[in-house]
């Protein structure tokens, strides 16, 4: 006597076998959607950009403008922008001030520049970078610098510069 699944037991065999085609794609589309923001990320890293902090114009009509910086966060040594999984958001680095700092100085549009800090320190080295960074510009410059809600420790002394 030969044995006959009834329809039932064929629907859920049917099913068990859907489903597992079903997830299979899914983790697959998920492996893949994540490798692409992986590489996504590892190149927006690499990709340089111009110095941007924004600027206020004086008076109407003028090209005069006034910089305004906002420094909020640890002042580390290094950006983290190596690193595609590194947590930028909330660094003050070296590499990043520097660089718009030298650029506020050597553009005769901008006549003055407020620099806003909020941090509670971090890296000896970098916050030394920056406050000389400062005091050069201050040569060039009326330099204005706000403290936010925390000034501590590297805060406090690239605010001294």
């Amino acid at each position: 006597m030969s044995e006959q699944s009834s329809p039932i037991i064929t629907f859920f065999k049917v099913l068990g076998r859907l489903w597992v085609i079903v997830t299979s794609v899914i983790g697959s589309l998920f492996v893949f959607g994540l490798m692409g923001l992986i590489i996504l990320a590892s190149s927006l890293s690499e990709v340089e950009s111009a110095p941007y902090y924004p600027t206020r114009t004086l008076r109407e009509g003028s090209s005069d403008k006034i910089a305004v910086m906002n420094l909020s966060g640890v002042i580390m040594d290094d950006d983290g922008s190596s690193d595609p999984f590194a947590f930028s958001e909330g660094i003050i680095s070296a590499q990043k001030v520097i660089p718009m700092l030298e650029h506020i100085q050597n553009d005769e549009s901008i006549k003055a520049v407020v620099i806003r800090v909020n941090s509670p320190g971090g890296a000896v080295v970098a916050s030394d970078e920056i406050s000389k960074k400062i005091k050069e510009v201050k040569e060039k410059k009326p330099v204005v610098v706000s403290f936010g809600d925390v000034s501590a420790s590297g805060g406090y002394y690239i605010s001294a510069g």
